[in-house]
């Protein structure tokens, strides 16, 4: 039901310095970053994401995310999904630094 940032990437980005909201959520102080702005490629986010410590990940898009951008194409096994963004597909993809991946 949210987005999520790696807590020690948003330290690191100074974005914690500038959050708006501390609370608790399902029992636990979370820091929520508002109205961030996250470029992927050509395609920008502007939402709210709470601060988590997750060892493996950066961002975490949740469903907030997906009620904005509407029907989404996804494909799991190769890690993907495409989606329409301004009237152009748009297709995120895992990239792992030993192998970049273009962006179509």
């Amino acid at each position: 039901m949210h987005n999520f940032i790696n807590a020690k990437l948003a330290k690191s980005l100074k974005l914690l310095a500038k959050h708006v909201c501390s609370t608790h959520i399902d029992g636990e102080f979370v820091q929520v970053c508002k109205y961030l702005k996250i470029t992927m490629g050509n395609y920008v986010l502007h939402s709210d994401f709470q601060t988590r410590d997750m060892d493996k990940m950066d961002i975490v898009l949740g469903y907030p995310w997906m009620t904005l951008v509407g029907t989404i194409n996804l494909n799991l096994e190769n890690k993907f999904l495409k989606l329409w963004y301004k009237k152009k597909k748009v297709t995120l993809q895992v990239i792992s630094l030993s192998q970049p991946v273009a962006p179509t």
